[in-house]
């Protein structure tokens, strides 16, 4: 952002007229600052201190960091007024249609007719608090109500506007036309300017006529571009007509023009855009070439001068000058509208400092104020400067070179200091000191004596003791001055150092502490502490500091003992404050920790015990209980400072700045922080749309008061703000409760950014802080971090519900496999018990199976139950075969059959005869040539179903399974 540092005395008490602008504070927004069009036709600030620009393309939203583009059409969106009807709403006026815009949602809203859903056309529009809003086009008046239309989730999804009343005006002719109203409190009525210049007032109670006033005698055509309304008057600008103001008490009329005789009331240009008033008596009117200030009489309220300001300085002569719009707020901030220049915006707070500025380049070494309140100045070109009246804080000085010939002779003056009864001293390059006493008006040259030569070396710093003794610091070393003898001592402190000083030692400033220590500033030695017996002289000298506290080596260039006994030490590369009762060094500050730059060339402490510092690149106020810098730019290359009174006076190579620090210290009215935006992995998170499949946001992140978010969104980055637009109250605090219980600071770069948090409730809080110490109100946001998605509940019960699952899958393979391996043994044991009962048979039926010289020896051994098993073969297929029938083949009675069956084994004869029969179907079976139907009848079965039953129970499986196994093992069956 393009920050323009200019320096000026005051706006507010001018006193001739000018042409130029003053030299102010600038801040210059444009298209390069993220600007959708640099024609900015309208400023409008809400009530939560966003600021709002209506341009030629688009609505733009500045919180005094980024700008925000919002649009609701791919085409040019011209924007003319901007006007707020609720806490959540905005009515935009964009080519001569009301449009809304949701602050909170941060889009627009259709707004529309509630009776034919027409688009809204009105030239001008008010707004009042009980969501009624008033327009007028063209000769008519009319009061909308608006009314939200939602959706089935509770989102407005329209804006619809019913007539209430109306009011319709009969004006001269067909060409005189509504231009423009306002609302005048003092009267309670409306005010209506035509453009004829006419103004209407009318009761809005009523709507009918009260009174007529006209702003010219020939009623001409006047192109009206705003209008503006105060407890005195009303003021109409216009195109080419300059300014109409029309008094309420006794009805006169100003006219404010353009005009080439300067001792008459004029504006810097005829046409004017706006007008804004800066405080009861003060308005500035932004025109096509700058803008003027007009001031009014306290007691006639009459216009009593004008100030014109329409060109810059050399250096930005090429900002635009043609403004179309102004605002004025209530913080002092100054806001102005371009035409193709962007936005120009000044801070009129009052003038919080003052300077005297030289010339050429003449470095302030030291400054003082004597008893008759002039400044003296010991400067490095020009030697002793004195102010030419007594100072006050209301006039800038002028200062002179003074003193005889022999003292202005002594150009280089390098430090001063004023003794309790008024003398001046000064310290010269040349190794003399130069006194001046009040009392004779009269200067003194004193030479400090080295042995027996003069000095000849810089005297670079002056301090006077409680015992009326002057210590002198010089390029050679430490001298004292006893103020009652006027002699000069060299102290020999060098060989009390800890590192060996050969070309002796460099002072370039000494202080001293309430209990008599003498503390010096080295360029080769950093700090040294000399310690004082009872009597005056030095007891002992400590250095080494910067070494027991780790820091560099470091040169010492300014000092400052304070009120809190403390040291307060600047050097070429730090800030350090040393705490004289640890003697230690307990804090040591550069750039790094918020210091504008790391070259201290002065300290002092104000007269409420505030701690400032000049740097090379600004002025910094130090807040000890903050441990902060506020750092104010204004004046640069700080190399002396004197706190007088109430007032802070700075000396640097141009220039001499004063100021009280209450001024600067000021806190803005607005405490309030808001959160003003969202990253997450570093994308703005965006309202209504997904991040890593959440929708975060879906209202403003502003206007959200808790946020949930997914594990993997827990990467995030918060901004705020507190909208004061002024960089140097830009200072926060934050933590993230319970994470952080500890405040962190945060500067201009308000964000606050958190990784890898764990799943869990948390608190944001932040709040602004200000350089008299007190914070203000904290922001709070909940929020909420969902666990990852292994830790939830659901994935919990599904994780459980699956581990059983698997569980009850494996213990049912478990038992698969175990009763697979049961119907093995099961099968193998039913194998192996039919392979007994076959070699118990074997000797009864192997007949078939067994070759011819077996069977002989088994005749031999039993022939009765081979001829048994002969004739059962025999009459195998008859299926009514049976004992009787074996009994009469074999020529024997039943019983004869049954005892001699017994004496031949276990089987009975009906046993016998069904095995053979079930064997000799197995054997069947085995040549796969047959079907069951054919084996049961080959057999003696009547039928298949009982062959399969005592095959089964014979051999325990089917007669199919048995012809598949014996297939495939065949030669372990009956072999």
């Amino acid at each position: 952002m393009n920050r323009i540092r200019l320096f000026f005395w005051t706006i507010l008490l001018p006193l001739i007229n000018s042409y130029a602008f003053p030299d102010y504070d600038m801040t210059l927004l444009t298209m390069q600052n993220g600007l959708s069009d640099n024609t900015v036709t309208c400023i409008y600030k809400d009530a939560d201190n966003f600021m709002w620009f209506g341009t030629d393309n688009g609505l733009n939203r500045y919180d005094g960091k980024t700008i925000r583009n919002f649009s609701n059409s791919s085409s040019h969106m011209r924007i003319s007024e901007i006007k707020e009807i609720s806490d959540s709403y905005l009515a935009i006026l964009s080519d001569g249609k009301l449009q809304c815009f949701d602050r909170k949602r941060e889009c627009f809203i259709p707004i529309s007719h509630t009776s034919d859903h027409s688009a809204v056309q009105i030239s001008h529009l008010l707004t009042d608090s009980s969501s009624q809003i008033w327009g007028i086009t063209g000769k008519r008046m009319i009061l909308y109500q608006y009314q939200e239309i939602k959706n089935r989730e509770n989102e407005v999804t329209e804006i619809q506007l019913s007539v209430l009343r109306q009011k319709e005006f009969f004006l001269n002719n067909d060409q005189e036309a509504l231009a423009d109203f306002c609302y005048i409190g003092s009267l309670k009525k409306a005010g209506l300017i035509t453009n004829r210049g006419r103004l209407i007032l009318i009761p809005l109670h009523s709507l009918e006529t009260d009174e007529i006033i006209n702003l010219t005698d020939d009623l001409s055509f006047l192109e009206i571009t705003s209008v503006y309304t105060d407890k005195y008057s009303l003021w109409v600008t216009t195109i080419a007509k300059g300014i109409y103001r029309i008094h309420f008490p006794n009805r006169e009329i100003e006219h404010i023009t353009y005009q080439d005789n300067p001792e008459k009331q004029q504006l810097s240009h005829t046409d004017v855009y706006q007008i804004t008033p800066i405080n009861e008596t003060q308005y500035i009117a932004a025109t096509w070439s700058g803008y003027t200030l007009l001031t009014c009489d306290k007691d006639t309220h009459r216009i009593c001068k004008t100030n014109i300001y329409k060109t810059l300085s050399h250096t930005y002569r090429n900002i635009e000058t043609r403004m179309l719009s102004a605002y004025y707020d209530r913080h002092h901030q100054l806001w102005l509208g371009t035409n193709g220049g962007g936005v120009i915006h000044m801070d009129l707070q009052t003038q919080p400092y003052r300077q005297f500025y030289q010339k050429r380049h003449n470095e302030i070494c030291g400054i003082t104020i004597d008893n008759e309140q002039y400044i003296w100045l010991a400067t490095y070109h020009q030697g002793i400067m004195k102010s030419i009246t007594p100072f006050n804080d209301y006039s800038v000085p002028d200062f002179h070179p003074t003193g005889p010939d022999d003292v202005r002779s002594k150009k280089t003056v390098l430090c001063t200091v004023k003794e309790t009864n008024g003398t001046l001293w000064f310290g010269n390059h040349d190794g003399t000191i130069t006194s001046y006493h009040p009392d004779t008006r009269k200067f003194q040259i004193h030479t400090i004596e080295d042995g027996e030569n003069n000095l000849n070396s810089p005297v670079w710093t002056l301090f006077i003791d409680s015992m009326q003794r002057m210590w002198v610091g010089t390029e050679k070393g430490l001298f004292l001055y006893t103020l009652q003898t006027g002699k000069f001592r060299r102290l020999h402190i060098e060989e009390s150092l800890k590192n060996e000083i050969t070309k002796g030692l460099l002072i370039r400033a000494i202080t001293g502490m309430a209990n008599g220590d003498i503390w010096l500033g080295t360029s080769n030695a950093g700090i040294c502490r000399v310690i004082l017996s009872p009597d005056g002289n030095i007891s002992s000298v400590r250095n080494g500091y910067e070494a027991d506290a780790k820091i560099a080596p470091q040169s010492v260039r300014s000092l400052a003992a304070s009120s809190d006994g403390n040291l307060y030490i600047g050097y070429m590369d730090g800030f350090a404050v040393l705490t004289p009762d640890s003697d230690r060094i307990s804090n040591f500050y550069t750039t790094y920790n918020g210091l504008p730059n790391n070259y201290i060339g002065a300290i002092t402490e104000d007269e409420k015990g505030r701690i400032w510092l000049g740097s090379n690149s600004g002025i910094s106020l130090y807040n000890r209980n903050q441990h902060l810098f506020y750092n104010y730019y204004f004046t640069g290359s700080n190399r002396s400072v004197l706190s007088y009174k109430n007032l802070l006076l700075w000396g640097n190579n141009r220039s001499l700045t004063y100021f009280e620090p209450d001024n600067l210290s000021r806190s803005t009215t607005n405490e309030q922080v808001l959160i003003t935006g969202m990253e997450v992995e570093n994308r703005t998170v965006p309202i209504n749309k997904q991040i890593h499949g959440q929708i975060i946001l879906k209202r403003s992140i502003t206007y959200t008061d808790s946020l949930v978010l997914n594990y993997t969104n827990r990467e995030f980055t918060l901004t705020f703000n507190n909208l004061s637009y002024i960089p140097e109250l830009q200072k926060y605090t934050y933590h993230l409760l319970p994470v952080q219980e500890e405040w962190l600071v945060a500067e201009e770069d308000a964000k606050a950014t958190y990784s890898n948090l764990p799943e869990g409730d948390y608190l944001f809080e932040v709040k602004s802080i200000f350089p008299d110490g007190h914070s203000g109100k904290a922001t709070s946001l909940k929020i909420k971090i969902l666990p990852h998605w292994s830790h939830t509940p659901l994935f919990r019960l599904s994780f459980l519900l699956g581990l059983i699952g698997l569980s009850a899958y494996g213990f049912r393979l478990l038992l698969k496999r175990k009763k697979r391996k049961e119907e093995e043994m099961r099968i193998k044991q039913e194998l192996l018990t039919v392979n007994e009962q076959h070699e118990r048979l074997k000797h009864i039926y192997n007949a078939t199976l067994m070759t011819k010289e077996e069977t002989a020896d088994e005749e031999k051994n039993n022939p009765f139950m081979q001829q048994v098993i002969h004739v059962i073969e025999t009459n195998i297929p008859d299926e009514n075969f049976n004992v009787k029938a074996l009994a009469k083949e074999l020529n024997m009675s039943q019983p004869t059959l049954y005892r001699r069956m017994k004496q031949c084994g276990e089987l009975t004869v009906i046993d016998l005869i069904q095995s053979v029969r079930i064997n000799k179907a197995a054997a069947l079976l085995m040549e796969n040539r047959y079907s069951i139907q054919e084996i049961s009848a080959m057999v003696g079965y009547s039928d298949a179903r009982t062959l399969r039953k005592h095959f089964t129970e014979q051999f325990g499986i089917p007669p199919s399974k048995y012809a598949e196994k014996k297939q495939n093992a065949k030669t372990d069956y009956l072999l």
